[in-house]
This record gives C-alpha cells, sequence and structure tokens, in this order.
C-alpha cells in the first residue's frame, strides 16, 4: 500500500469501523448485461487485460463485512479462540484480529487489536411472503471493538505466535531516519 498524507486528526486518532456490505439495487440493463456475460474464475496468468476492474459479486458471498482502520494497514493476522474448528456455519461469527498502520510519519503508526463480533449472514434466501420492511426491521448490526497500541515506525508484518498458551505479538518494526 503506498504512503498517503493524513490530517492532524486522522494522525492522533484511528477511526474503526465496519461497514455491512448491502445489496445494490441494479437498473434492468445492468441485470441483462451481467447474464449475458459468462462468469469465470479470476486467474492472475490467464488473458486480462491491464485495464481490466475486477467487481465485487454479492452473489458469491453468503457473509461479507468490510473493516476500516483509518490508515492503511500492510498486515493482519487472525487470533485463534480456542473455541473450535469449522464453524463457518453456525451464526452469528465472531472474531479477534491484529492489524498494524502504515503512515508517512513514523510516530503515528498503531498496532490495532479488533474483536468482531454478532457478524451474521448478509446473504439470506428471501420467501415471497416475506416482504423487504420486515427483513429491515430484523436486521441485527455487528459489533466492533478495537484498541490501538503506538507503534514507533512502519508495521509491514504482524503475526501471532502461541507458546505455552501465551500469546506473543511480533512485528518487524521498520525505521526510516
Amino acid at each position: 500500500m503506498a504512503n498517503e498524507e493524513y490530517s492532524n486528526d486522522e494522525k492522533d486518532n484511528v477511526d474503526t469501523e465496519m461497514d455491512v456490505a448491502e445489496e445494490s439495487s441494479n437498473d434492468d440493463e445492468e441485470v441483462e448485461t451481467e447474464e449475458s456475460a459468462p462468469s469465470r474464475v479470476y486467474l492472475p496468468s490467464v488473458g486480462n487485460d491491464k485495464d481490466e476492474e475486477l467487481e465485487y459479486d454479492e452473489s458469491a458471498y453468503i457473509f461479507y463485512y468490510a473493516v476500516r482502520t483509518g490508515s492503511p494497514c500492510l498486515s493482519f493476522d487472525i487470533i485463534p479462540d480456542g473455541l473450535g474448528d469449522n464453524r463457518a456455519d453456525q451464526f452469528p461469527l465472531s472474531m479477534t484480529l491484529v492489524g498494524g498502520t502504515e503512515v508517512k510519519n513514523r510516530g503515528n503508526n498503531n498496532l490495532l487489536l479488533m474483536k468482531l463480533s454478532n457478524m451474521q449472514k448478509t446473504k439470506t434466501a428471501k420467501s415471497d411472503d416475506e416482504s423487504e420492511s420486515d427483513s429491515d426491521s430484523d436486521e441485527v448490526t455487528p459489533d466492533l471493538e478495537a484498541v490501538t497500541v503506538r507503534h514507533m515506525g512502519c508495521v509491514n508484518r504482524v503475526k501471532v505466535i502461541f507458546v505455552l498458551t501465551i500469546e506473543f505479538l511480533k512485528s518487524n518494526l521498520e525505521l526510516t531516519i
């Protein structure tokens, strides 16, 4: 990720937020165009134009959330919670992440610890009897809790390691003068 300029308010306060992917309303013309073009898996080595843009296809996901940290993050890692594996179909989901930011002024970087919880399916099968107003009133919002820790330098790799049930956080420190 490239370095970006931030105002003093942005440097001093890293805002984190989580967005739920919302179904977009397409015009009839756009739907017809999408249906006529066959879907294909993206392969970096197979005939893709340099100007080609990848587009998010919401039909491919039953679960999609975007987390914005306020500053670019080069790396993140998922902290295992010890609640077992293969829980991807047991909603609501929760997870804990650690990440590191990269801003131009080295003293304004942070390690971020984020807990995302109450994450529901973002795509559900709708019955004919169900109205859109009913689904809006039943909507549950996800929760995001975040803690920041100042870090001197760019955090270009974050890794969580368990040693004798003690969690350690390793970060490569890159200082430039």
